[in-house]
């Protein structure tokens, strides 16, 4: 059995740890390591208009596409000399992919028609208030090289996709604070830009 070395992996010290909350079963999720990258993505479209001759072809806005926030969260075995590795956080994960997950009221009962929990989260983002997701996508890769002796993973590396909810109230509140904290950001690059030193990168 092989052994994890926490060095190989960024811990985050004294700040605010890395969450999501699953909002339906009501469950935090944490976690010492991070993502070393979150990527936000949000599609602006535009529709094309054939005219024949044209030398370009006339673009119209037609929509936005749906925010996406995605990262990669390696796990880590939580406890020492623990049989089952970080089965425990894992099943934690496993619950944002199952719309079957019985309440504890109800061990053996689940509704087929339930949907999949959705999230609050927000870390590492520039949003200013935790939003309303959908998980999209939340798929494991277990390194076998750390597991257990009951052959239990010790390591595993968490992909997630999520799709902001913008019917949410949290959304219509981050609507107006993200007007509100543009115009602090103006002031802020300007009192950076008026104080710099030095080359600008």
């Amino acid at each position: 059995m092989s052994s994890f070395n926490l060095k190989k992996v960024k811990l985050r010290g004294a700040k605010l740890p890395w969450y999501i909350y699953n909002e339906t079963n009501f469950i935090l999720i944490t976690s010492p390591t991070i993502p070393t990258t979150v990527e936000d993505k949000k599609n602006i479209i535009f529709a094309e208009s054939t005219v024949m001759g044209l030398n370009y072809t006339p673009i119209t806005p037609a929509r936005n596409g749906n925010r996406t926030v995605s990262f990669s969260l390696p796990i880590i075995k939580r406890t020492p000399n623990s049989a089952f590795g970080n089965t425990g956080i894992m099943a934690a994960f496993e619950m944002l992919r199952n719309n079957d997950n019985p309440s504890l009221m109800s061990l053996f009962g689940a509704n087929q028609f339930n949907p999949n929990p959705k999230v609050i989260y927000h870390w590492g983002t520039h949003t200013l208030l935790p939003q309303e997701y959908f998980v999209k996508r939340c798929d494991f890769s277990h390194d076998t090289r750390f597991v257990t002796k009951t052959g239990h993973t010790e390591y595993s590396i968490v992909n997630m996709e999520l799709e902001l909810d913008e019917n949410s109230l949290l959304y219509e509140a981050e609507r107006v604070v993200r007007v509100i904290n543009a115009r602090k950001g103006l002031v802020d690059s300007v009192s950076q830009i008026l104080s710099m030193k030095g080359r600008p990168y």
